[in-house]
């Protein structure tokens, strides 16, 4: 529709106008979308969408980046989810006997049990991957909780937002995969793939 004249841009402007109660945006993709879906929160309109980032506070912080003021962050937007999928362990997984895989986490340093974790193997109904299905892993960032709301308002960068979050309860993204690992849903060369996580990287 850019040929006719009719792109993103325009269609939420012109969206906004007619006053819908819900507004669903596939994509913020540059400042100008983010600007107008802010607008349309601050005026009442309940907008849901989606946003590349690594995690709920760097989609935060990104949005300042953008040019977004920190007070129309603060209340205009209620909640950002982040997630990521995992694989999760098929049945024919081992127990991972020598605490060698539970060991590269650093599980007992957490406070997580590494006795339940397990490592693929591979069968004919995973087709030897060792995995069978997915899982999602999600952190909820609430940004009316106050200290989320003050970090945002000092434009405080991701790891202050992210601190905040932590004092206040939330449960991060990779918090919540190493408890699956633990629990063995998932393995920790998983975890470790999906997060980036070198064998001797410090957590």
């Amino acid at each position: 529709a850019e040929g006719a004249g009719f792109d993103l841009l325009t269609g939420l402007r012109s969206l906004v106008r007619q006053d819908p109660e819900v507004i669903l945006i596939g994509e913020i993709r540059d400042a100008d979308a983010a600007a107008v879906a802010l607008q349309a929160a601050l005026t009442g309109q309940l907008v849901l969408t989606t946003f590349h980032a690594t995690d709920a506070a760097v989609a935060v912080s990104r949005l300042g980046e953008m040019g977004i003021p920190p007070y129309a962050i603060r209340s205009g937007v209620r909640t950002v989810v982040s997630q990521r999928l995992l694989r999760r362990l098929c049945t024919c997984a081992k127990p991972d006997a020598d605490g060698a895989a539970a060991k590269v986490l650093r599980l007992e340093s957490l406070g997580l049990s590494p006795a339940g974790v397990r490592t693929p193997h591979g069968c004919e109904r995973c087709r030897h991957t060792g995995y069978a299905g997915r899982l999602a892993v999600a952190e909820v960032l609430n940004v009316d909780c106050p200290s989320v709301g003050e970090a945002i308002l000092a434009r405080k960068d991701a790891a202050a937002v992210r601190a905040a979050a932590a004092e206040a309860g939330t449960i991060g993204l990779l918090q919540r995969a190493l408890r699956l690992a633990s629990e063995g849903v998932t393995s920790p060369e998983e975890v470790m793939r999906v997060f980036g996580i070198a064998p001797v990287a410090s957590l």
